[in-house]
């Protein structure tokens, strides 16, 4: 009878334990160098998100120093003295500012998995299906929009 009793407590106790996945929040508010590439054009550029914008500076390419920003309904381009400021949805899908925008304001329908130390965001756009990758911190690594062909590494 003792041998039965054991397992049968330890079967029980092993029961009535969760293990718990908890995933990381994102971290929403940031500034990071970054590679973005859109098909076969690459630049390095700082992005930034406070207050639910995004903010890419470019830093090389025929545009560096050029700022786009990207709120809900608004896209600002700034280039030394000019601003042009155009609704959101004039703007098309694939502005790597909306992509990264639309990308963080969706994430609360993504599918997320645990790969090594890190987390996978599977969500969709209206620029495509996005694979989003954070540390187990929540800090962004990199971001994967196929069907628009752009990929952001953070660094």
């Amino acid at each position: 009878m003792k041998k039965l009793i054991i397992p049968l407590f330890l079967c029980a106790l092993l029961c009535s334990c969760s293990v718990s996945t908890k995933t990381p929040v994102i971290n929403n508010s940031f500034s990071k160098q970054a590679v973005i590439k859109a098909g076969e054009f690459s630049y390095d550029a700082r992005i930034s998100c406070e207050n639910n914008t995004v903010y890419i500076n470019v830093c090389s390419s025929n545009a560096a120093g050029m700022t786009m920003s990207c709120s809900s309904n608004e896209l600002v381009y700034s280039y030394k003295d000019m601003t042009k400021s155009i609704m959101k949805s004039d703007a098309g899908y694939y502005n790597p500012s909306v992509v990264i925008y639309d990308t963080l304001n969706s994430l609360s329908s993504s599918r997320i998995e645990k790969n090594e130390n890190n987390y996978l965001y599977f969500g969709k756009i209206q620029a495509g299906d996005y694979v989003l990758k954070t540390d187990e911190k929540g800090n962004i690594l990199s971001l994967v929009v196929e069907n628009a062909q752009i990929i952001i590494d953070f660094e």
